[in-house]
């Protein structure tokens, strides 16, 4: 069943020491645990971040993304489709929240995530435009405008969907969901 999620940032209270693997470890962890699914992108922003650093570096950004690797290798995080997700994931999505701390731009929505938020929005509809469809997805998603990166993480997430045999495109241009699933009645 997809259900809407609540967004939540990870906090932090101590600073540490960025050359101290084993403590960027333990805040890898702790941040895909908190806000997964989650880009790559956002995870470094938020491990950076979480350091009382606000811009990563090329050597920060190497060293991060060689643990990262090291953690793939040993399979000590879950990563498919460009995302980290957390053992046990359910079926969710989390709107934008309108309090500026917590906001995550739609360029920092995983397409996986996005696509739970199309089956929301298909949801009680036979069939659906797909300019109808980016109209809720923005609704449920919490977007007051429709800018191009809302529409790329719109096509993106609608592609995901596609894929991994969610949503059908007709010969139309429509889509409908493959099945009907049991979602939550509240719409926009």
């Amino acid at each position: 069943m997809v259900k809407i999620g609540e967004y939540t940032v990870t906090s932090f209270s101590e600073k540490g020491d960025v050359r101290d693997e084993g403590e960027m470890r333990r805040r890898i962890l702790l941040v895909i645990e908190i806000e997964a699914p989650i880009t790559e992108q956002l995870l470094k922003k938020r491990v950076i971040n979480s350091y009382g650093l606000m811009r990563i570096g090329e050597r920060l950004d190497a060293l991060i993304s060689s643990l990262l690797a090291k953690m793939k290798n040993e399979n000590s995080v879950i990563f498919r489709d460009d995302t980290f997700h957390k053992e046990g994931e359910e079926e969710v999505f989390r709107p934008t929240p309108d309090d500026p701390e917590k906001v995550r731009y739609s360029y920092q929505i995983p397409p996986s995530e996005g696509a739970y938020a199309l089956l929301y929005s298909l949801n009680g509809e036979s069939t659906l435009t797909q300019k109808a469809l980016l109209e809720k997805f923005k609704c449920v998603m919490g977007y007051k405008k429709k800018g191009s990166q809302v529409e790329k993480l719109f096509k993106n997430s609608l592609e995901y969907a596609i894929r991994n045999g969610k949503i059908i495109k007709l010969k139309n241009g429509r889509v409908k969901l493959s099945k009907e699933p049991d979602l939550l009645e509240e719409q926009c």
